[in-house]
């Protein structure tokens, strides 16, 4: 790994963001393994998939942006390609180690939801990033995730599955889109534009 490449990833956040990420998918594992156990719960699994994802896009949203002024300055117009890059390795270091916690505890519809809400709400979270900055880009993604757990229906029966995408299961629906849309504006407006100052 070349010195620049090595401070970039140091100034961002990266070992932090991991550890962080992976700490959210324990307690996935850990709150899935105990959930599951009480037969009386019934739709334990829909704040399991809803939270886990919000709680690791929002601590590995951090990454996009660094802490070293100069740094920042040096570096504000990365190309496009280089920013598309992060987002894809932030959307890998969130994705990966929560499928694989939710393929331990958790059924294929529930661990398929947790990925689903990762690139949606990881898209959302890009969006909100170019346009309030990375510091306050996470408020809007935090305040949605919290008000589709809360009030969202737990079926599409009544239209809900493309407002509230989140507490859907994760078999193929209109949530999909939804989220593979978001996914695709965020990475592509964060690679053109990069966040808000």
């Amino acid at each position: 790994m070349s010195v620049g490449l090595r401070r970039y990833a140091a100034d961002r956040g990266a070992a932090p963001t991991l550890v962080a990420v992976l700490i959210v998918a324990a307690a996935v594992a850990g709150v899935a393994a105990e959930l599951s156990s009480h037969e009386s719960l019934v739709g334990w699994w829909v704040a399991v998939a809803a939270l886990g994802p919000l709680f690791a896009v929002i601590f590995a949203a951090r990454s996009l942006a660094g802490t070293d002024v100069v740094l920042e300055r040096s570096v504000p117009r990365l190309t496009g390609g280089r920013r598309i890059a992060h987002a894809g390795a932030v959307l890998t270091v969130c994705c990966v180690p929560l499928a694989l916690a939710g393929a331990a505890t958790l059924d294929a519809a529930a661990t398929a939801a947790m990925v689903r809400n990762v690139l949606g709400l990881l898209g959302m979270m890009l969006l909100a990033a170019t346009v309030a900055g990375v510091r306050a880009g996470w408020l809007p993604v935090f305040g949605y995730g919290l008000l589709a757990l809360a009030t969202a229906p737990r079926d599409t029966s009544r239209g809900a599955a493309w407002w509230a995408w989140t507490v859907q299961p994760g078999l193929p629906n209109v949530s999909w889109i939804v989220a593979g849309v978001l996914a695709v504006a965020g990475v592509a407006v964060y690679g053109r534009r990069g966040p808000a100052e």
